[in-house]
Order: structure tokens, then sequence, then C-alpha cells
């Protein structure tokens, strides 16, 4: 459970967590994404103090450096905010940088490639504003950004093809903004969109369906998280409106109801949603 701190490990059996802070004490790091690699490596991503690597044997992290640009343990300026990780495929490390664009790391050679918005190149990123990452399992990176809609990295080309909002075309991406990616097992591209809701691509189409806020939708237009149970349902969290469950066979949506807050309030402010095992979901809150 990542959190402003740093890292807590739940034991679902005994009901307790113990605590891997991040800095000294009183620093708040906030975590934004978590990920084990295929190497075995735990992966932090925070907002204020950039990349950490856990060290099983004492329990505690040590600081990465992306390396393309600045020297040897020497964090570049734009490099405090990453915020998701996307390994793909095994043996490379993809990271999403807001400010350092998308960065690819060679998990065996722990050497780094950044990419960034080239103005010679309307094939480049976007923006740097990099927030969300999905993959395909073979050669596309989806990679959200603030502002700069949705781009596709082709990896072996180097390529990037860029979905934005087209107010003239209803079938176009629903915002620039996009705080939450997820491919479904169908290989449906789920788009999570701030002010919005969700957009979802059909990769063969390239065209999308969306899933607005209202009475038959979303109870919030601020989606940021989503994922897939078992059962192929799309759990959608939102920041205010809760948590929703798509059907993507039906196209239904339902709000999930979820346990009060403080002073009897309901809980709305959904950060993350995990599918776990046995049909189970997890949700975090802000």
């Amino acid at each position: 459970v990542g959190h402003a701190q740093g890292v807590d490990l739940f034991d679902p059996a005994a009901k307790t967590f113990r605590a891997f802070p991040i800095g000294p004490e009183g620093s708040e790091p906030r975590v934004m994404a978590m990920v084990e690699d295929s190497r075995g490596t735990f992966w932090v991503a925070t907002e204020r103090r950039g990349l950490f690597q856990l060290d099983r044997a004492t329990g505690t992290f040590r600081a990465f450096s992306v390396r393309d640009r600045a020297a040897a343990g020497v964090r570049d300026p734009d490099d405090p905010f990453f915020a998701a990780f996307l390994e793909q495929p095994a043996g490379t490390l993809w990271v999403a940088g807001y400010g350092a664009g998308l960065v690819r790391i060679d998990l065996d050679r722990e050497r780094t490639r950044r990419y960034r918005p080239d103005p010679r190149r309307a094939d480049s990123l976007s923006v740097a504003q990099v927030v969300a990452l999905a993959g395909d399992g073979d050669r596309l990176v989806y990679v959200g950004t603030e502002n700069g809609g949705l781009d596709v990295l082709d990896v072996p080309s180097e390529r990037f093809t860029h979905f934005r909002p087209d107010r003239a075309d209803p079938r176009s991406l629903g915002s620039a903004s996009i705080w939450a990616l997820y491919r479904d097992q169908q290989g449906l591209v789920w788009a999570g969109a701030n002010g919005f809701g969700v957009s979802w691509l059909s990769p063969s189409a390239q065209r999308f369906d969306s899933i607005r806020a209202g009475r038959a939708g979303l109870g919030d237009p601020r989606v940021s998280s989503i994922a897939e149970g078992e059962d192929g349902r799309i759990w959608i969290g939102t920041d205010g409106g809760g948590l929703h469950v798509v059907d993507p066979r039906t196209g239904s949506v339902s709000r999930h109801p979820l346990p009060r807050g403080g002073a009897g309030t309901a809980a709305n402010a959904v950060q993350s949603v995990l599918a776990g095992s046995g049909g189970s979901i997890w949700v975090g809150f802000w």
C-alpha cells in the first residue's frame, strides 16, 4: 500500500501492516505507483523524490537515477515526479514521468532511454507530462498524458501516433488529460479522463466509445483508476463519484456501494483500484 510517507506491506491473514518509509522521518515523497519486475526488483514511483528500488536485505529503499542526460547519480531537474510503471516485454520497464517524459529502462543493464517531445518531429511524444501507461503485450505502448491526449508508441520504429479530442467528431477521444489507462483481455484500451469520464478504443476500429458522468453513467467525470475483474467486468474509480462497474458485453454501468467514511459520510474519492484473486477488488482512497 503506497501513501505519502512510503509503503506499507499488508498481511491479509493477520490484518497487520509493516512500514517501509522512504526518506528521513517527516518527509513526504508521496508514492504514486509500485511494481515488482520480472527480475524480482520492487520499484516505487513518487511525486516528490523520483524512483526507488527496495533493498530486500535491509528493508530500505535506494534511489534510482535516470542517467540519460544527468551525470551518474545526479537527478535531472525534471525527475522528481513519476506516476506509473509498465513492464513490456519482460526485461524492459517503462516509466511515466510528469515532466520527465517517457522513460525506458533495460533491467539487465539498468540503462535508460528517455522519450521527450521534439518540435521537429510530428511522430514524437506529444507532451512531457506523462501520467498513465498500458501495453498490448507486444510492440505497442499506450501513453496517457496531461493535456496531450493519448499517444501510442510503436516500439520497433520509435514513432508515436496521437489521439486527441475533436469537437467535430463524437467518436474521438473524450479529453486531452488522461489520468488512467487499462487494456482489457479483449484488447479494448480504456482511457480515464479528467473532467470527461472514460473513453475506450478498439484497436481494430481505431474509434472511441465513451461513458460520461450522469444519471446512467459515472457519478463524477474525473476518472482516477481502472481495473478488470476476473469475470471481465471493468471497475472504474472516480475522484468524487465513488466506484463503478461496467459490463462490456451490455454497456451497463452501475455504482458499487462503498463503506462509510468519517462522520458517516460516503467514501467517494477513489484513488486506486486493484483486482485481486478470487474476485476480490481492492480500493484506495484519497
